[in-house]
């Protein structure tokens, strides 16, 4: 392998000023990443990219608890192509990255982190998918792995320009949702504690605020829309652009939401007791200071336009 300076590695890290989604699963992540990546600054990464922000990924080796080994034998055979129990494929392929490109980005991640390892994790990043930006006539990129809020701080570390933006969903619409993956808990009352656990890990990993945003769900979908949708342009400091607005008003409406799809899922005898134990949650999760409990729903007339201001 080629050595490659580290200086060149830096430079790598100011092409792409990148936007990460992130949030609990099933809370809005994929269909918030696809209306930033309808505008044509940004190309949408399609798939949920994951080496960057799981702890036996990027994460783990900056915290010295994954070798570089470990993580170049996991980086081509579980995020560079894989698939779920399921059956489904997932992983890097899926993105358009062809093989050669990752397996050069890999190794040369590999030779050059001792020299530098916030160049050499922006240089791997940078490497796999701005080649993809450039072929779509985009500018950067946004990518859409729900941990990215869980791993803020260390994304920001790598791209200190990058942005990140956190959705936020009425928690029993996400407990019931998980409760059919095999990745979350099967009990809708445990997928709550999930929920909230999760919350308070995005909390605690918070980075620099001027670089974060929350975007409440159902605000965004339901009862704040139109300026909701300003708020995120004015946060990536771009304009409205006809594609995105289109997917705004044609796709990202609460006829295709499923809002309180919980009643379906928990019996109805327990609708009271599941109610209650989500008050229960988001009042703890409000004492706590836990930011994320701004971006709930609001009951009160004028609380959402309060609360997410």
């Amino acid at each position: 392998m080629c050595a490659v300076p580290v200086d060149r590695l830096r430079a790598m890290t100011k092409l792409a000023a990148p936007v990460f989604v992130g949030g609990t699963g099933r809370s809005g992540t994929t269909v918030l990443a696809d209306l930033i990546g309808r505008h044509s600054a940004y190309h949408l990464i399609p798939i949920e990219a994951r080496f960057h922000a799981e702890p036996k990924g990027l994460p783990g080796v900056a915290a010295g608890e994954v070798t570089l080994e470990e993580f170049h034998e996991r980086f081509l055979k579980r995020y560079y192509f894989r698939r779920r129990d399921d059956g489904a494929e997932r992983g890097l392929r899926l993105a358009g990255v062809p093989r050669p490109r990752a397996v050069k980005a890999i190794d040369e991640f590999v030779e050059t982190y001792a020299a530098d390892p916030t160049a050499a994790a922006a240089g791997l990043m940078n490497r796999l998918f701005n080649p993809l930006a450039r072929s779509n006539h985009a500018t950067t990129w946004v990518e859409m792995t729900p941990p990215n809020v869980e791993h803020s701080q260390f994304l920001q570390s790598i791209f200190p320009t990058a942005k990140v933006l956190h959705i936020v969903r009425d928690g029993r619409d996400v407990a019931a949702s998980v409760s059919f993956r095999r990745w979350g808990p099967d009990d809708p009352f445990d997928a709550l504690e999930w929920w909230a656990d999760r919350l308070r890990a995005a909390d605690a990993a918070s980075g620099d605020p001027r670089r974060e945003l929350l975007v409440g769900f159902e605000a965004l979908v339901f009862n704040d829309r139109k300026r909701q949708y300003r708020r995120i342009l004015r946060f990536l400091g771009i304009s409205d652009e006809p594609a995105m607005r289109e997917f705004f008003e044609t796709s990202l409406t609460g006829e295709n939401a499923n809002r309180g799809r919980w009643r379906d899922v928990v019996p109805a005898d327990q609708h009271a007791d599941f109610d209650r134990a989500y008050e229960r949650i988001v009042a703890e999760l409000r004492d706590e200071g836990v930011a994320a409990a701004r971006a709930l729903d609001a009951d009160e007339p004028g609380g959402l336009r309060r609360l997410l201001r």
